[in-house]
């Protein structure tokens, strides 16, 4: 009896698992930096003192959406992503 099956199943369930990681990834990283580009669009028409507040928002909103790829990629989920077969 060959592997050649359980390997196959094996290869689709990662691409399964990676495909619903680029979703979320996509889909939480879409919301974050659009609320950071909205914040970002609005601060010519802030106060100088609101300006700074604007921008540490913005900061923390791009940090925000950092932290999901950061933790994928250093936990190893990313990473194997270029090696089909491992």
């Amino acid at each position: 009896m060959s592997c050649a099956p359980c390997r196959a199943a094996c290869l689709r369930r990662k691409y399964r698992e990676r495909r619903r990681i680029a979703r979320d990834l996509h889909d939480s990283l879409g919301q974050e930096l659009s609320a950071a580009k909205m914040v970002a669009d609005m601060m010519p028409l802030r106060s100088a003192e609101s300006k700074d507040l604007a921008a540490a928002e913005v900061s923390t909103l791009i940090d925000h959406a950092l932290k999901p790829v950061c933790a994928q990629h250093f936990n190893g989920t990313l990473r194997d992503s270029t090696n089909a077969a491992g």
